[in-house]
């Protein structure tokens, strides 16, 4: 009895031991990767695909504003997304777009006040104007067509 214990201890030793050495990687062809998703990882876990993704995702990130690139980083982290350099790059991109466009929102609000600008808004009542508003949210989620949209908003404006 107290012989498999100690088997037991020393086989679950060397199998810790063989993960972490890279034996048991070479023996199963299961990749177990220990680094951090920011240190650069050592060459012997990438091959040349991996090596030339992770320069062009570097390179990528060496364009952007650094504190952007650092709140991408920080919500990836606090995210369920895997903490991979690749999620940082995607939220790094998407807070450029919102720094520079404006949220979703805000873009919509923009486009109509557009369209509304566009239209004499002194001869439509505010019941007419919501509806614009609401034909125009639908077109821009793409639920309705720009021709159905247009004929809408001929018969509101009519």
């Amino acid at each position: 009895m107290p012989t498999d214990i100690l088997l037991f201890i020393v086989f679950g030793f060397l199998l810790i031991v063989g993960l972490f050495s890279g034996f048991f990687e070479k023996v199963t062809g299961i990749k177990i990767h220990t680094h951090s998703a920011f240190n650069r990882p050592s060459n012997a876990y990438l091959n040349q695909k991996e090596r030339e993704d992770y320069e062009r995702i570097m390179k990528e990130l060496s364009k952007i504003d650094p504190e952007i690139v650092s709140q991408a980083r920080k919500n990836v982290e606090s995210s369920i997304y895997a903490n991979t350099i690749q999620n940082v790059l995607l939220e790094a991109q998407k807070l450029k777009r919102i720094k520079e466009q404006g949220t979703y929102e805000e873009r919509i609000k923009r486009s109509f006040k557009l369209v509304v600008n566009k239209i004499q808004t002194d001869k439509i009542s505010n019941q007419d104007l919501e509806r614009l508003e609401k034909l125009f949210k639908l077109k821009e989620a793409g639920v309705i067509s720009e021709a159905e949209y247009n004929k809408e908003k001929d018969k509101i404006i009519k």
